[in-house]
């Protein structure tokens, strides 16, 4: 059931304590038990927790002007990949095409978060997202045939790192070495490789990024035609309602208010058992 007093967390869960000066691979070890947090506002919340589905948005909609192009940009420049140079770039403009994602953090209350992102997020224990019955649908609204879930942790790269960046995007190419020589007319494949280099291109961020710690969740419409032409084109990831575990409610002049609205909201709809917390970061939107 929710607390009977209210929740409040000042800077961090316990859990995240440790990963504060843990290396990238530590921060997304399922072992230590830790949600993703997915940052909205308040009203997506409630829509969000009341559909029981996530919206996925295609790239275009990111923040990060270097999004997916940051090494593949590099690859391109590099003459050792001219030999498979025209196949990277016929799958990288079908993964921009086709692919979907939704950004969650590892951390459930970062300023930085709360700044740029919205006033509340959804805690979810990945492990039940990962396995549970899901089903996908367009903007029209129609079921799609897709990839399948693909999750990942973003890894936060310095471009001005020449031999880093050299190393990384050997380590890309190599994923691509093995591929059929009628790779461009066989369409299963093309679009399971196209979803590879997409998947791979869109897990290297800038390193200004690097304390959102970001996870994200992709889609690949498999064999749909893509309806990117509409500005808010999205899909939508449903999940089972077990795996929301925490909301928390951001800094905000009106957060006592938004807590109470959150609590009665929280048990009409049947999540008894999720936390609910209240940010105490002072900080105050302009």
């Amino acid at each position: 059931m929710i607390a009977e007093k209210e929740l409040l967390v000042d800077h961090l869960f316990p859990e995240e304590y440790e990963l504060l000066n843990s290396s990238q691979e530590i921060y997304f070890n399922n072992e230590r038990k830790c949600y993703k947090y997915h940052y909205t506002n308040v009203d997506s919340v409630k829509k969000i927790l009341r559909n029981k589905n996530i919206r996925l948005y295609h790239y275009k909609h990111l923040t990060d002007s270097s999004d997916g192009r940051l090494l593949f940009k590099h690859i391109l420049s590099e003459k050792k990949y001219s030999y498979v140079i025209n196949i990277l770039k016929s799958l990288y403009e079908s993964a921009l095409q086709n692919l979907y994602l939704a950004s969650f953090s590892l951390y459930g209350n970062r300023l930085s978060q709360w700044r740029g992102y919205g006033d509340a997020c959804i805690g979810f224990n990945f492990e039940k997202m990962k396995y549970s019955h899901r089903f996908i649908k367009d903007i029209k609204p129609q079921e799609l045939d897709t990839s399948g879930v693909v999750f990942g942790q973003c890894h936060y790269i310095d471009n001005t790192n020449i031999s880093e960046m050299n190393k990384l995007s050997d380590e890309i190419v190599s994923n691509f070495l093995d591929m059929p020589p009628n790779i461009l007319s066989d369409h299963s494949e093309f679009q399971r490789y196209s979803l590879t280099l997409g998947a791979l291109l869109f897990l290297y961020k800038h390193i200004g990024f690097h304390e959102e710690c970001e996870y994200r969740v992709f889609r690949y419409l498999w064999q749909a035609d893509p309806f990117i032409e509409n500005c808010k084109s999205f899909v939508e990831l449903y999940f089972e309602p077990e795996s929301v575990k925490r909301i928390v409610l951001g800094p905000s002049d009106k957060q006592n208010c938004i807590y109470d609205e959150m609590s009665i909201f929280l048990q009409s709809e049947g999540y008894n058992n999720v936390e609910l917390y209240k940010s105490t970061i002072p900080f105050i939107s302009k």
